[in-house]
């Protein structure tokens, strides 16, 4: 390499970065040699859900799967009998638990936790609390239909906007399909994902933009946010919108049990392999399985439900997939929850 140097140049220049390349690998080591005991620390803080992601490391035993329902969700092209699937799949340990959901939705006085010290007790941000919360008045249960407009593909059809539209209760996420409202962060995404918004999900980073950018909520729409983060940030989006809740510490537990007692179902049944471990539930996830409590029907548009939409399809809202979650397993729960009856996919 010296030589290479000296024969392009052999100024001080390249002495110089010579100089600095070896202290950034001097310093590359120096992180490498912290303490063992002080990585496990930061993983475990990091990544709150590895615990859980461990206990999957079982060997395969695809008998305790029908073998319909295998077939039906590894190659649904293959599927032969999809009502004895259909059967099979209503009948997981994971998803009777929606039948046995959590007492509140939200931080409210139905919640036997909803102090800041059992807040931070929360499985999957509960550490990261970053204010107090205020105890309000439970969300709704008795919705008929509900949407859930995704940012994924699908969506970019004549009259895929009215027909949104008609569900009685509306979910959108971050700060995608905005539609018209005061302010000046909208768009015009009417015609597509529908002009209702009943509730608009944030993850943290989005919950802050929303806030510095000052977004405004459309008429009736109430601002959910599932990472404890966002806790400051709610605060100060109260001033814009009064209708901002954050998810009770027993929902979260709900759904973070709920996802990976099906993701132990899947592996035993060798569907799945090597899944990446997440470092927290995707929101659409937290959206879902909420609106699960809240709705007789859950109607979902825009959501990725294999790994092949996820790659080279151009007519998604957002082609930007957050490396924090575990899409293989992410899209297999929607075709598990889909040919199980309890939610529906509308768009493809």
């Amino acid at each position: 390499r010296q030589s290479m140097l000296e024969q392009h140049a052999g100024g001080n220049k390249f002495k110089a970065r010579d100089a600095m390349h070896s202290e950034m690998a001097q310093g590359r080591k120096l992180l490498g040699a912290r303490p063992a005991g002080r990585r496990l620390l930061n993983v475990k803080r990091g990544m709150p859900l590895v615990g859980k992601c461990q206990r999957e490391k079982v060997p395969p035993e695809p008998e305790l799967v029908e073998s319909q329902l295998a077939a039906c969700l590894a190659n649904p092209a293959n599927c032969s009998d999809p009502a004895e699937a259909t059967r099979a799949a209503a009948q997981l340990p994971s998803l009777q638990r929606l039948q046995r959901g959590p007492p509140c939705l939200v931080v409210s006085g139905d919640c036997k936790a909803r102090g800041e010290a059992e807040l931070k007790t929360s499985i999957e941000t509960g550490r990261l609390l970053s204010a107090a919360v205020p105890v309000e008045a439970d969300v709704r249960r008795d919705f008929d239909t509900c949407a859930m407009v995704g940012n994924g593909p699908g969506l970019y059809l004549p009259g895929m906007g009215e027909i949104i539209d008609r569900h009685d209760a509306v979910f959108k996420f971050n700060l995608y399909n905005l539609g018209s409202r005061p302010g000046k962060m909208n768009d015009n995404s009417t015609k597509y994902a529908g002009a209702k918004s009943s509730f608009r999900m944030f993850n943290k980073k989005r919950s802050e933009v929303a806030h510095l950018m000052g977004l405004e909520p459309s008429d009736n729409e109430t601002w959910l946010m599932w990472h404890y983060g966002s806790a400051l940030a709610m605060s100060k989006l109260r001033s814009v919108n009064q209708e901002v809740r954050l998810l009770s510490l027993e929902l979260v537990a709900w759904e973070v049990d709920m996802y990976f007692a099906l993701r132990a179902e899947m592996h035993r049944a060798g569907l799945t392999r090597s899944l990446l471990c997440p470092i927290n539930l995707p929101t659409g996830v937290h959206a879902i399985l909420m609106a699960l409590q809240m709705c007789r029907q859950v109607n979902l548009f825009g959501f990725s439900y294999s790994m092949q939409m996820t790659q080279g399809r151009e007519d998604a809202t957002s082609p930007r997939l957050s490396p924090s979650h575990s899409w293989q397993f992410d899209t297999l729960m929607l075709r598990v929850l889909a040919l199980s009856g309890s939610i529906s996919l509308c768009t493809s």
